[in-house]
C-alpha cells in the first residue's frame, strides 16, 4: 500500500522529471539526488528538504521521466510500518525504514531524517498502518 493520501486536497502533479535506472512503485516516496539531477527512492537518511513527493506512476528502469503528487502541509496519508502500530506513537516523528515505510520504534526521532509524524494507528495493531503527516519544517537548534 505505502503512501496513500487520505486527506487533503489535491494539488495535482509535478512536472515530469528525470530518473536514472530508476524502479519505484506508485505510492512510494520520491526524493531528489540533487549531485545527479534525478528523482530516486527516498531511504531511511532522507531528510524533508530531499522529498521531493509521492510517485503517481510505477518507474520501470527503462523510465527517462517521473511524475509525483507533490506533499501539501496538512495533508494525512495513510502508511505501511516497521512495526505493529500503536496509539501511544502518536504525535512522535518517525523515520522512513525504505520508500515504502515508516520505521515506528516507539520513540519520537529528533533526526533529520525524522520526515513523518503518526497521528493515529490505523486498524488492527498487527495490520501496520498509521495515519501521519510529513513533518514540513525541521528545527535546526
Amino acid at each position: 500500500m505505502s503512501f496513500i493520501r487520505r486527506k487533503g486536497s489535491d494539488k495535482g502533479f509535478s512536472e515530469p522529471q528525470a530518473v536514472s535506472s530508476l524502479t519505484a512503485a506508485i505510492h512510494t516516496i520520491a526524493a531528489y539526488d540533487r549531485a545527479n539531477e534525478v528523482l530516486v527512492a527516498a531511504t531511511s537518511s532522507t531528510s524533508i528538504e530531499d522529498v521531493a513527493g509521492v510517485f503517481v506512476k510505477a518507474v520501470t528502469s527503462s523510465n527517462t521521466e517521473a511524475q509525483v503528487q507533490e506533499i501539501v502541509d496538512g495533508d494525512v496519508y495513510v502508511a505501511d510500518t516497521t512495526n505493529n502500530s500503536n496509539a501511544n506513537h502518536n504525535m512522535h516523528r518517525m523515520v522512513l525504514t525504505d520508500s515504502t515505510t515508516v520505521n515506528n520504534t516507539g520513540t519520537d526521532s529528533t533526526s533529520d531524517a525524522a520526515i513523518v509524524q503518526q497521528v493515529a494507528p490505523l486498524g488492527a495493531a498487527s495490520a501496520k498502518k498509521i495515519l501521519c503527516k510529513f513533518v514540513r519544517v525541521q528545527d535546526r537548534a
